[in-house]
Protein backbone atom coordinates (compact mmCIF):
# COMPACT_ATOMS: atom_id res chain seq x y z
CA UNK A 1 0.00 0.00 0.00
CA UNK A 2 1.28 3.63 -0.87
CA UNK A 3 0.14 6.73 0.35
CA UNK A 4 1.66 10.29 -0.62
CA UNK A 5 2.40 12.55 2.13
CA UNK A 6 2.56 16.22 1.37
CA UNK A 7 5.16 18.77 2.95
CA UNK A 8 4.50 18.92 6.84
CA UNK A 9 1.51 16.33 6.93
CA UNK A 10 0.75 13.74 8.96
CA UNK A 11 -0.81 10.42 8.90
CA UNK A 12 -2.72 8.63 11.13
CA UNK A 13 -2.76 4.82 11.59
CA UNK A 14 -5.47 2.84 13.72
CA UNK A 15 -4.40 -0.90 14.15
CA UNK A 16 -7.18 -2.78 15.87
CA UNK A 17 -8.05 -6.64 17.08
CA UNK A 18 -10.59 -8.56 17.13
CA UNK A 19 -12.39 -8.64 21.08
CA UNK A 20 -12.05 -12.67 20.36
CA UNK A 21 -9.40 -14.93 21.63
CA UNK A 22 -6.48 -13.62 20.28
CA UNK A 23 -3.79 -16.59 20.26
CA UNK A 24 -4.09 -15.72 16.30
CA UNK A 25 -3.00 -12.16 16.67
CA UNK A 26 0.63 -11.39 15.85
CA UNK A 27 2.36 -8.00 16.81
CA UNK A 28 2.85 -6.11 14.31
CA UNK A 29 5.51 -3.07 13.61
CA UNK A 30 5.79 -0.42 11.77
CA UNK A 31 9.58 -0.34 11.26
CA UNK A 32 10.50 0.73 7.62
CA UNK A 33 9.03 3.63 5.59
CA UNK A 34 10.45 4.33 1.76
CA UNK A 35 10.46 8.01 0.76
CA UNK A 36 9.86 8.89 -3.21
CA UNK A 37 11.87 12.08 -2.67
CA UNK A 38 14.66 10.72 -5.28
CA UNK A 39 16.36 7.72 -5.68
CA UNK A 40 19.60 9.58 -4.00
CA UNK A 41 18.56 12.06 -2.23
CA UNK A 42 16.58 10.87 0.24
CA UNK A 43 16.56 6.45 0.01
CA UNK A 44 14.85 5.64 4.00
CA UNK A 45 13.96 2.68 5.62
CA UNK A 46 11.84 3.58 8.26
CA UNK A 47 8.05 1.84 7.97
CA UNK A 48 7.46 -1.54 7.09
CA UNK A 49 4.44 -3.80 8.51
CA UNK A 50 6.72 -6.93 10.38
CA UNK A 51 3.73 -9.28 11.17
CA UNK A 52 4.10 -13.11 11.99
CA UNK A 53 2.74 -15.50 14.45
CA UNK A 54 4.23 -16.33 17.88
CA UNK A 55 1.50 -17.19 20.03
CA UNK A 56 3.79 -17.28 23.67
CA UNK A 57 6.66 -15.24 22.51
CA UNK A 58 4.49 -12.63 20.29
CA UNK A 59 8.07 -11.18 18.34
CA UNK A 60 9.39 -10.77 14.86
CA UNK A 61 12.77 -11.56 13.82
CA UNK A 62 15.10 -9.94 12.10
CA UNK A 63 19.29 -10.88 12.00
CA UNK A 64 21.35 -7.49 10.26
CA UNK A 65 24.98 -8.46 9.47
CA UNK A 66 27.10 -5.93 11.07
CA UNK A 67 30.95 -5.28 9.72
CA UNK A 68 33.54 -5.60 11.57
CA UNK A 69 37.47 -4.33 12.15
CA UNK A 70 40.13 -5.32 13.74
CA UNK A 71 40.09 -2.76 16.76
CA UNK A 72 37.34 -0.50 18.22
CA UNK A 73 33.73 -0.09 16.04
CA UNK A 74 30.77 1.48 16.93
CA UNK A 75 27.56 -0.29 15.94
CA UNK A 76 23.69 0.49 16.20
CA UNK A 77 20.88 -2.19 17.14
CA UNK A 78 17.75 -0.88 15.74
CA UNK A 79 15.92 -3.99 17.00
CA UNK A 80 16.20 -5.71 20.90
CA UNK A 81 18.62 -8.36 21.60
CA UNK A 82 17.86 -8.88 25.16
CA UNK A 83 17.01 -12.24 24.36
CA UNK A 84 20.32 -13.96 25.08
CA UNK A 85 23.19 -12.65 27.35
CA UNK A 86 26.12 -11.75 25.42
CA UNK A 87 28.26 -14.42 26.16
CA UNK A 88 25.51 -16.47 24.11
CA UNK A 89 25.53 -13.85 21.46
CA UNK A 90 28.93 -13.35 20.56
CA UNK A 91 29.72 -17.47 21.34
CA UNK A 92 30.72 -18.21 17.39
CA UNK A 93 32.74 -14.71 17.23
CA UNK A 94 35.83 -15.27 19.58
CA UNK A 95 37.44 -12.56 17.97
CA UNK A 96 34.89 -9.96 19.63
CA UNK A 97 37.23 -9.26 23.01
CA UNK A 98 34.84 -6.58 24.65
CA UNK A 99 31.48 -4.79 24.36
CA UNK A 100 30.30 -1.50 25.56
CA UNK A 101 27.28 0.12 26.07
CA UNK A 102 26.80 4.21 26.61
CA UNK A 103 23.90 5.73 28.69
CA UNK A 104 24.26 9.61 28.46
CA UNK A 105 24.91 11.41 31.67
CA UNK A 106 21.86 13.68 32.85
CA UNK A 107 24.04 16.06 33.52
CA UNK A 108 26.55 15.98 30.29
CA UNK A 109 29.70 17.18 29.19
CA UNK A 110 31.05 17.93 25.60
CA UNK A 111 32.50 15.26 23.69
CA UNK A 112 35.90 14.75 24.77
CA UNK A 113 38.75 12.24 25.35
CA UNK A 114 36.72 10.66 28.14
CA UNK A 115 33.62 10.06 26.25
CA UNK A 116 35.29 8.56 23.13
CA UNK A 117 37.47 6.55 25.44
CA UNK A 118 35.90 3.63 26.81
CA UNK A 119 36.26 3.09 30.61
CA UNK A 120 34.95 0.85 33.49
CA UNK A 121 35.67 3.96 35.43
CA UNK A 122 33.09 6.42 33.83
CA UNK A 123 29.58 5.48 34.92
CA UNK A 124 28.50 6.42 31.59
CA UNK A 125 29.87 2.95 30.65
CA UNK A 126 29.03 -1.07 31.01
CA UNK A 127 30.83 -3.46 29.87
CA UNK A 128 31.15 -6.67 28.40
CA UNK A 129 34.19 -8.63 28.75
CA UNK A 130 34.68 -12.01 27.16
CA UNK A 131 35.59 -14.71 30.13
CA UNK A 132 35.74 -11.77 32.59
CA UNK A 133 32.90 -12.12 34.67
CA UNK A 134 33.93 -10.34 37.26
CA UNK A 135 34.90 -7.30 34.92
CA UNK A 136 31.57 -7.49 33.35
CA UNK A 137 28.28 -5.05 33.97
CA UNK A 138 26.48 -5.55 30.64
CA UNK A 139 24.44 -8.65 31.04
CA UNK A 140 22.33 -7.72 27.86
CA UNK A 141 22.00 -5.85 24.53
CA UNK A 142 18.92 -3.48 24.78
CA UNK A 143 17.55 -2.11 21.38
CA UNK A 144 18.24 1.32 20.15
CA UNK A 145 20.92 1.62 21.70
CA UNK A 146 24.69 2.29 20.41
CA UNK A 147 27.23 -0.23 21.46
CA UNK A 148 31.47 0.09 21.11
CA UNK A 149 32.56 -3.22 20.17
CA UNK A 150 36.30 -4.25 20.57
CA UNK A 151 37.88 -6.85 18.30
CA UNK A 152 41.15 -8.56 17.74
CA UNK A 153 43.98 -7.68 15.54
CA UNK A 154 44.15 -4.65 13.52
CA UNK A 155 42.57 -2.50 11.27
CA UNK A 156 42.80 -4.55 8.45
CA UNK A 157 40.93 -7.24 9.52
CA UNK A 158 37.22 -7.95 9.05
CA UNK A 159 34.97 -10.12 10.56
CA UNK A 160 30.99 -10.37 9.72
CA UNK A 161 28.55 -10.41 13.20
CA UNK A 162 24.68 -11.35 12.49
CA UNK A 163 23.20 -10.47 15.61
CA UNK A 164 19.36 -11.62 15.92
CA UNK A 165 16.81 -9.68 16.99
CA UNK A 166 13.35 -8.47 17.62
CA UNK A 167 12.52 -4.63 15.69
CA UNK A 168 11.61 -2.28 17.35
CA UNK A 169 10.09 1.45 16.13
CA UNK A 170 13.18 4.01 15.87
CA UNK A 171 13.80 6.78 18.65
CA UNK A 172 16.52 9.13 19.59
CA UNK A 173 17.33 11.43 22.01
CA UNK A 174 19.61 13.90 21.91
CA UNK A 175 21.15 16.04 24.79
CA UNK A 176 22.12 19.92 24.32
CA UNK A 177 25.83 20.30 24.35
CA UNK A 178 26.59 16.28 25.23
CA UNK A 179 27.97 13.60 24.14
CA UNK A 180 25.43 12.21 21.53
CA UNK A 181 26.23 7.99 20.46
CA UNK A 182 23.58 7.70 18.02
CA UNK A 183 22.38 5.52 14.75
CA UNK A 184 19.61 5.96 12.29
CA UNK A 185 17.11 4.08 10.02
CA UNK A 186 18.83 4.98 7.05
CA UNK A 187 18.45 2.72 3.46
CA UNK A 188 20.86 1.89 0.90
CA UNK A 189 19.94 2.64 -2.53
CA UNK A 190 18.42 -0.33 -4.07
CA UNK A 191 20.68 0.07 -7.07
CA UNK A 192 23.29 2.02 -6.06
CA UNK A 193 24.01 0.47 -2.86
CA UNK A 194 24.93 3.48 -1.12
CA UNK A 195 23.06 5.35 1.85
CA UNK A 196 22.08 8.69 1.87
CA UNK A 197 24.66 11.60 2.47
CA UNK A 198 24.19 13.57 6.03
CA UNK A 199 23.49 16.73 4.59
CA UNK A 200 20.57 15.48 2.96
CA UNK A 201 19.73 12.92 5.59
CA UNK A 202 19.61 15.72 8.07
CA UNK A 203 18.43 19.05 5.90
CA UNK A 204 15.07 18.94 7.99
CA UNK A 205 17.45 18.97 11.28
CA UNK A 206 20.30 21.23 10.40
CA UNK A 207 21.52 21.87 13.43
CA UNK A 208 23.31 17.94 14.04
CA UNK A 209 25.50 18.97 11.21
CA UNK A 210 26.00 22.73 11.89
CA UNK A 211 29.65 24.28 11.65
CA UNK A 212 29.80 24.42 15.11
CA UNK A 213 29.02 20.46 15.71
CA UNK A 214 31.69 17.65 16.02
CA UNK A 215 30.82 14.07 14.55
CA UNK A 216 33.10 11.21 14.95
CA UNK A 217 33.19 7.25 14.02
CA UNK A 218 35.06 4.49 14.69
CA UNK A 219 37.15 2.95 11.83
CA UNK A 220 38.84 0.20 13.26
CA UNK A 221 42.02 -0.35 15.35
CA UNK A 222 43.51 1.12 18.29
CA UNK A 223 41.68 4.22 19.78
CA UNK A 224 44.32 7.51 18.97
CA UNK A 225 44.20 10.03 16.99
CA UNK A 226 42.80 8.03 13.91
CA UNK A 227 40.25 6.02 15.65
CA UNK A 228 37.82 7.79 16.04
CA UNK A 229 38.22 9.75 12.90
CA UNK A 230 36.20 12.87 12.72
CA UNK A 231 33.75 13.30 9.71
CA UNK A 232 34.57 16.59 8.12
CA UNK A 233 32.41 16.68 4.66
CA UNK A 234 28.47 16.10 5.65
CA UNK A 235 28.28 16.22 1.80
CA UNK A 236 30.11 12.83 0.55
CA UNK A 237 29.89 11.23 4.36
CA UNK A 238 27.29 8.43 4.06
CA UNK A 239 25.03 7.73 7.09
CA UNK A 240 25.52 3.67 7.12
CA UNK A 241 22.14 2.45 9.51
CA UNK A 242 24.25 -0.53 11.04
CA UNK A 243 26.84 2.06 12.82
CA UNK A 244 26.70 4.84 15.65
CA UNK A 245 28.24 8.05 15.45
CA UNK A 246 29.07 10.80 18.03
CA UNK A 247 27.93 14.05 17.45
CA UNK A 248 28.56 17.17 19.83
CA UNK A 249 25.97 19.26 18.66
CA UNK A 250 24.07 22.36 20.33
CA UNK A 251 20.77 21.01 20.47
CA UNK A 252 18.21 18.51 22.04
CA UNK A 253 15.44 17.03 20.26
CA UNK A 254 13.93 13.19 19.17
CA UNK A 255 15.10 13.38 15.61
CA UNK A 256 16.02 9.91 14.10
CA UNK A 257 15.20 10.60 10.30
CA UNK A 258 12.77 13.02 7.67
CA UNK A 259 9.95 10.82 8.13
CA UNK A 260 8.66 10.59 12.25
CA UNK A 261 7.08 7.56 12.94
CA UNK A 262 4.82 7.77 16.60
CA UNK A 263 3.53 4.70 18.11
CA UNK A 264 1.09 4.78 21.17
CA UNK A 265 2.94 2.25 22.18
CA UNK A 266 7.03 2.08 22.48
CA UNK A 267 7.31 -1.36 20.97
CA UNK A 268 5.07 -1.01 18.33
CA UNK A 269 1.90 -2.60 17.14
CA UNK A 270 1.64 -4.88 20.03
CA UNK A 271 -1.20 -6.90 20.09
CA UNK A 272 -0.52 -9.47 22.44
CA UNK A 273 -3.30 -11.53 23.27
CA UNK A 274 -5.78 -8.52 24.86
CA UNK A 275 -4.68 -5.52 23.03
CA UNK A 276 -7.42 -4.12 20.72
CA UNK A 277 -6.01 -0.80 19.63
CA UNK A 278 -2.43 0.71 19.11
CA UNK A 279 -2.16 3.91 16.82
CA UNK A 280 0.74 5.54 14.97
CA UNK A 281 0.91 8.67 13.92
CA UNK A 282 3.34 9.53 10.34
CA UNK A 283 4.84 13.06 9.76
CA UNK A 284 6.46 13.91 6.88
CA UNK A 285 9.22 17.08 7.78
CA UNK A 286 10.27 17.27 4.60
CA UNK A 287 9.46 20.41 2.29
CA UNK A 288 8.48 17.91 -0.97
CA UNK A 289 5.83 14.97 -1.03
CA UNK A 290 7.24 11.79 0.19
CA UNK A 291 5.19 8.72 -0.64
CA UNK A 292 4.77 6.00 1.79
CA UNK A 293 4.89 2.47 1.24
CA UNK A 294 3.55 -0.32 3.95
CA UNK A 295 4.05 -3.80 3.19
CA UNK A 296 3.87 -7.03 5.08
CA UNK A 297 6.54 -8.61 5.79
CA UNK A 298 7.32 -12.37 6.89
CA UNK A 299 9.75 -12.67 10.31
CA UNK A 300 12.80 -14.80 9.98
CA UNK A 301 12.86 -18.24 11.97
CA UNK A 302 13.44 -17.68 16.03
CA UNK A 303 16.37 -18.30 17.61
CA UNK A 304 17.16 -21.03 19.46
CA UNK A 305 15.20 -21.34 22.70
CA UNK A 306 12.93 -18.64 21.60
CA UNK A 307 9.28 -19.15 20.65
CA UNK A 308 8.96 -20.90 16.86
CA UNK A 309 7.26 -18.92 14.41
CA UNK A 310 3.87 -20.86 13.38
CA UNK A 311 2.54 -18.73 10.56
CA UNK A 312 1.60 -15.21 9.53
CA UNK A 313 -1.14 -13.56 9.74
CA UNK A 314 -2.99 -12.07 6.94
CA UNK A 315 -4.38 -8.75 7.50
CA UNK A 316 -7.23 -6.27 5.73
CA UNK A 317 -6.92 -2.17 5.70
CA UNK A 318 -9.94 -0.07 5.95
CA UNK A 319 -8.83 3.55 5.19
CA UNK A 320 -11.81 6.09 6.54
CA UNK A 321 -13.46 8.36 3.77
CA UNK A 322 -13.69 11.62 5.20
CA UNK A 323 -15.84 13.12 7.41
CA UNK A 324 -18.46 9.91 6.13
CA UNK A 325 -16.26 8.08 8.12
CA UNK A 326 -17.02 4.94 5.87
CA UNK A 327 -14.74 1.84 5.49
CA UNK A 328 -14.02 -0.53 2.94
CA UNK A 329 -12.14 -3.44 3.85
CA UNK A 330 -9.65 -4.88 1.40
CA UNK A 331 -6.80 -6.93 1.51
CA UNK A 332 -3.87 -5.36 2.54
CA UNK A 333 -1.46 -6.57 -0.20
CA UNK A 334 -2.89 -4.58 -2.24
CA UNK A 335 -1.06 -1.21 -3.24
CA UNK A 336 -3.27 2.18 -3.17
CA UNK A 337 -2.00 5.75 -3.69
CA UNK A 338 -3.97 8.71 -1.58
CA UNK A 339 -2.58 12.49 -2.16
CA UNK A 340 -4.38 13.07 1.35
CA UNK A 341 -3.77 11.20 4.34
CA UNK A 342 -6.34 8.82 5.31
CA UNK A 343 -6.86 6.84 8.77
CA UNK A 344 -6.41 3.82 8.07
CA UNK A 345 -7.19 0.72 10.50
CA UNK A 346 -5.50 -3.05 9.83
CA UNK A 347 -6.86 -5.70 11.97
CA UNK A 348 -6.08 -9.31 11.52
CA UNK A 349 -7.85 -11.67 9.28
CA UNK A 350 -9.11 -14.30 11.21
CA UNK A 351 -10.08 -17.55 9.26
CA UNK A 352 -13.23 -18.81 9.62
CA UNK A 353 -13.41 -22.20 11.26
Amino acid sequence: MKIILKPAESLGLRAESPHRPTSLLPRLLLSALSSKLSAFLLPLLLLAVTLALAPAARAQWQTPTYTLRGGWNAVYLHGDATHATPDQLFAANPEILSVWRWVPNPNPAQVNGSSLVPSTSSPEWTVWVRGEPAQTTLASLPGQNAYLIRCAGVSTDTYSLTLPQRPLPPRNTWVRNGANLLGFPSRAHPVAGTFPAFSSYFATFPAAIAANTTIFKYIGGDIGPLNPAQVFSTATERVDRNQAYWFDATVVGSFYAPLEITPSNLDGLTFGRTGALVKVRVRNRTSAPVTLTIAPSLSLPAPVGQEAITAAVPLTRSPKNGSARRATSTGFSDETRATNAPLLKMMPMLPSV
